[in-house]
């Protein structure tokens, strides 16, 4: 065989042995592609996924932070409700007291215009009248002047009492002229009978029909020394329940009568 023909034949073998080689790289680099494709698709799904799943981290954020508005909301709500509930009945109860003080005072007044109770029967059942009236939910002020007028008055009652039980030991014909001074403030006709009568109940004294001894009048001496403080604390407690009155129906409408 000649050279050249050996030559040709070498090159046709060489050239059909690389054909396949072609091909297979053809092959291996559309793969390559393919596959960086599929990888772009899918960090396209992964960030589209987490973008998703921030939105719905923000929604339920946005959710939760409305509830809490909404609950703060209602609590606000209720704690207004409750606030105008408790200054309803501040108001109710503080009016229902301020009645019964007045109902008291009323009561022992009745007592001292009939002439039916002695000034220490009159000052213990007001006493025990004011003992009677709640004062936990009401006003604090006005509670403070019931309190006030109900231990004066019982600590005039009970200096009363004492010493007109000590005097009629010392002498069994005592006379308490004391009512006399209620009777002289009744017909006076003064603005404040009871305070009258409470002001001669504690200064009128004891007169003794029969002669008075050094114990006794030194008995009705530290009488009227006591009672000179308690008239003071009753002058000052009628002219605070004056203004108490104005003040009542100032700040909660209530009638200051």
């Amino acid at each position: 065989m000649k050279k050249a023909t050996l030559l040709t034949l070498a090159a046709t073998v060489a050239i059909a042995a690389g054909i396949p080689s072609l091909a297979l790289w053809h092959h291996t680099d559309q793969t390559n592609q393919n596959l960086a494709a599929i990888e772009a698709l899918r960090q396209e799904e992964a960030r589209a996924e987490a973008a998703r799943q921030q939105q719905l981290e923000q929604e339920r954020e946005a959710a939760q932070q409305e509830a809490a508005r909404l609950e703060q909301e209602l609590e606000q709500q209720r704690q207004a409700t409750e606030r105008q509930r408790q200054q309803a009945d501040l108001v109710n109860q503080t009016a229902e007291a301020w009645r019964q003080f007045n109902q008291a005072l009323d009561t022992a007044t009745s007592a001292y215009s009939n002439n039916a109770q002695t000034p220490a029967q009159i000052l213990g059942t007001l006493a025990a009248d004011l003992g009677t009236i709640p004062l936990t939910q009401i006003d604090s002020e006005l509670a403070t002047l019931i309190n006030d007028f109900r231990s004066t008055a019982l600590e005039a009652h009970q200096i009363k009492t004492h010493y007109t039980t000590r005097m009629q030991e010392l002498d069994a014909g005592v006379v308490n002229a004391s009512q006399t001074g209620c009777d002289v403030g009744r017909m006076a006709g003064e603005a404040n009978p009871l305070r009258n009568c409470i002001v001669g109940g504690l200064l009128g004294g004891f007169v003794s029909a029969v002669g008075a001894s050094e114990e006794f009048n030194q008995l009705q001496a530290d009488y009227e020394a006591r009672s000179q403080g308690l008239l003071q604390t009753f002058g000052d407690l009628y002219g605070r329940k004056e203004a108490m009155g104005d003040r009542l129906q100032t700040t909660y409408g209530i009638s200051p009568s």
